[in-house]
This record gives C-alpha cells, sequence and structure tokens, in this order.
C-alpha cells in the first residue's frame, strides 16, 4: 500500500464511518484489552476498583427494594455482574469479546448466584421480551453507538424491561474542554499492545464540533497490511439524552453527575448517569 492510501485514511472520515477492524475479535489485541481491564488501579479499559464498586453499590441502590434479574450489556470480564450476584440477583452479561467472556466465565464461580454470559455483539442479540427488571450499559458505551444503533438499542431495552423496570447507562458530557483536543502521533514497536510483530501505529484524535463527537482513529501498518480501527464518542447534554429517551419511550428519566467521585476529563463529573425507567 503507497503512501497515497495511506494518506487517504488519515483524513477527517464521514461521521461514524466505520474501520476496516475491530479490536474485540483481534486475538492478541483482546488479550491485551483484558489485561488492561483486569488492571485495578487503570480506568483505561474499565474503571479503577474503587469505582466499580462505589458504582455497582450505586446502581442497585436504585432499585433496593427486591432481588431482581439484571442484565449488564457490554459486561466485559464481569466486573459488575459478578458484584450483582454476590447481592443474591439473578445476572446476564453480554460481550462482544471472546476473551473478556471466557474470563468471566472462569470466574463466575466466586460469585454467590450463577451468571449467564452470552458471547455476542448486544445490537444484533434479540433480547426476551418483559425479562428484566434493571438493565445497565457502564462506560460510556451509549456514546460510542451511532444514532441508528442508539435508535435500536433503546428499543431493544425498552421491549427487554419490565413495566416497573431500569435502564441505567452512563455518558460523557463532555464538561472538560480539554477532552476535545484534536492531536496525533505516531510510534514503532515490535511488539506492543497492537500487534505482537513490528508495525508501526498512527493514532489521531477529531472532534466534530457541531454533532459534538470525538473520533479515536488508529492505523497499524505490518508487514501482513495495514488495519484501521475507529472509536467514536459522542458527548451528550441533559436534554439530548432527555430527547432520545423520550423519543424510544421511556417517561421516568433522572440525571446524575454524582456518581463517580475520581476527577478528570472522562471521569467525575463529566460523566452523566442515566436513569429511565418506563
Amino acid at each position: 500500500m503507497g503512501i497515497t492510501e495511506i494518506g487517504k485514511f488519515t483524513s477527517r472520515p464521514p461521521l461514524f464511518e466505520p474501520g476496516t477492524d475491530a479490536m474485540w475479535s483481534d486475538p492478541h489485541i483482546s488479550q491485551q484489552l483484558l489485561q488492561v481491564h483486569l488492571d485495578p488501579n487503570t480506568d483505561l479499559a474499565s474503571r479503577k476498583r474503587n469505582e466499580i464498586e462505589r458504582t455497582a453499590g450505586w446502581i442497585l441502590a436504585q432499585r433496593s427494594d427486591k432481588t431482581m434479574n439484571m442484565l449488564d450489556l457490554g459486561c466485559g470480564p464481569g466486573l459488575y455482574t459478578q458484584r450483582y450476584a454476590n447481592e443474591g440477583h439473578t445476572v446476564t452479561g453480554v460481550d462482544i469479546s471472546k476473551s473478556s467472556i471466557e474470563y468471566a466465565r472462569r470466574s463466575t464461580g466466586q460469585s454467590a448466584k450463577p451468571i449467564e454470559y452470552i458471547n455476542a455483539d448486544y445490537l444484533q442479540l434479540e433480547l426476551p421480551k418483559n425479562r428484566y427488571d434493571l438493565i445497565t450499559m457502564i462506560y460510556a458505551d451509549f456514546g460510542v453507538l451511532s444514532p441508528a444503533e442508539r435508535e435500536m438499542l433503546l428499543a431493544k431495552v425498552r421491549s427487554a424491561l419490565r413495566a416497573d423496570g431500569l435502564f441505567i447507562f452512563d455518558a460523557l458530557n463532555g464538561g472538560d474542554p480539554a477532552c476535545r483536543k484534536e492531536q496525533s502521533d505516531w510510534h514503532y514497536a515490535e511488539s506492543g499492545f497492537w500487534s505482537d510483530i513490528p508495525h508501526l501505529a498512527f493514532s489521531q484524535t477529531f472532534h466534530y464540533s457541531e454533532e459534538d463527537v470525538l473520533l479515536h482513529q488508529h492505523l497499524v501498518k505490518t508487514d501482513e497490511g495495514l488495519r484501521l480501527y475507529r472509536f467514536w464518542n459522542e458527548f451528550f447534554t441533559h436534554e439530548k439524552l432527555l430527547s432520545l429517551l423520550q423519543s424510544a419511550g421511556f417517561k421516568s428519566i433522572s440525571f446524575h453527575e454524582d456518581v463517580l467521585k475520581e476527577e478528570g476529563a472522562w471521569s467525575g463529573k463529566n460523566v452523566t448517569f442515566c436513569v429511565a425507567g418506563i
């Protein structure tokens, strides 16, 4: 592949245009990502353990009146699902990463109740109707979806909730202007996060100001070819979230910026937690 074609991939793409590859299905990258998930002192893939404990407790407190049937979308290696199960709830976890689900299944013996884990893309998974008391989706997954995917997700979630059920998720609100900074850099490595063979990685950040959407883009070149990873994330005001949820049929909606205590562009008050009922 010539320099001209590489240049084409490093230009600002149309909004929500996908990359050519997904790290969740790459055997090497998914294992690297799992290790980041499991590091209790970093919040690059999952939040730090003290924040996970605090968040899980806060979520359960929103429906503390009974034992629940719960669904965790994008559950990763089960860091939240195990905590829900330890409180006596019936829990199902769904994640697209085979590595994360396999780890979660190996770890389910540590939980007070068995957990059902499903390795699938939750956008493609048919959810049972009127099944769950509480559905969660944590770590700003809501913002990575395109508008069409969000509409699909909200319809699935609403259908899967019982009459008094709740959907709890978090989203970035962009309160810190620094998170919108556009930048680029590159590095060469014999082996690293992106590949276990020599590779060149070119990373860029684009901000789409009109829609308030951020793109993290990574172009990885090896002797085997070129891979392009794109990670979109939209920032949400209360008004934008309220409009999306009401259009999907949710009625009881509240917003919370006091769940996370550690400060930073991607944590603390810069993250909005939403509780939506039907």
